[in-house]
């Protein structure tokens, strides 16, 4: 079922969709898992200091829960529920020096809140079979995969180096930190900063994208710049084949039946 975008985390993701926000393995050459991190900080958060071990920031945790956006197809994978996803996000939160509050730490300075999902492109026969479908959904699908320094202009260096393909669907991971002051009572919500991971969605389930999605955009928690996509190398294995070996047969042998005397080949 498709959800409509909290204005919470509408806030978080850049102001590009004011009514619904907005994978997992691409390949990429001798590349497998392509992961895209887009973070970056507000103007509220321009002076913001990402926490080290001596100087731990301290948090409180909300969820959105799952989104899905865009075009939705019959036979798509459930996503996961909460109680998967938030071990693995304050886990990760925990090695940049995140540390969720509780009643023996001292009073939290951040309230984090995060939600996962995936999207898909929202397309429109435009009825010419010379013309592309149009993609209505593209500033939704744009706005997951760069920030606030991304020169978004058509063919400009930005969109040319830093933005991967949209035309397909991509899982994502978001991300928003806010000042835990402004929460209080007559005060204007101010987030300080936030991350988008996202990986195209062909090749596996939300479920088992969000791990590496975590892995590969923990550092950048907090960062402030423009988009990167990280490919994973694929190991290649080798296999070294020794000279074949013949060796007669025996009596008593029976020929061509694999027994310890017929013809092999031995890795070295």
């Amino acid at each position: 079922m498709k959800k409509t975008l909290p204005v919470l985390l509408a806030r978080i993701v850049l102001p590009l969709c004011a009514v619904a926000f907005l994978s997992s393995c691409g390949t990429f050459g001798d590349y497998g898992s392509e992961v895209t991190v887009a973070a970056d900080r507000t103007k509220a958060g321009a002076k913001f200091v990402p926490p080290t071990a001596e100087k731990p920031a301290y948090y409180y945790l909300v969820s959105v829960g799952a989104l899905e956006l865009g075009a939705v197809y019959a036979g798509e994978q459930k996503p996961p529920e909460n109680s998967e996803v938030e071990p693995q996000i304050v886990q990760t939160l925990a090695k940049q020096h995140y540390i969720r509050a509780t009643a023996a730490t001292p009073k939290p300075s951040l309230v984090i809140v995060y939600a996962w999902g995936s999207i898909n492109p929202d397309e429109l026969d435009t009825g010419d079979p010379e013309m592309p479908p149009a993609q209505l959904n593209r500033g939704q699908m744009l706005a997951l995969v760069t920030t606030n320094k991304t020169d978004t202009t058509p063919n400009s260096i930005d969109m040319t180096l830093n933005v991967p393909d949209l035309s397909d669907g991509r899982y994502f991971l978001l991300i928003g930190a806010y000042d835990a002051k402004s929460f209080e009572p007559g005060k204007k919500r101010a987030i300080l900063w936030r991350a988008k991971f996202s990986t195209p969605n062909s090749s596996t389930s939300l479920a088992a994208a969000i791990p590496g999605l975590l892995d590969k955009g923990g550092d950048f928690l907090g960062q402030d710049g423009l988009p990167a996509t990280i490919y994973e190398k694929i190991r290649k294995g080798t296999v070294t084949v020794g000279e074949a070996e013949v060796v007669e047969n025996k009596p008593g042998d029976d020929a061509g039946q694999g027994g310890k005397n017929a013809s092999s080949a031995k890795p070295e």
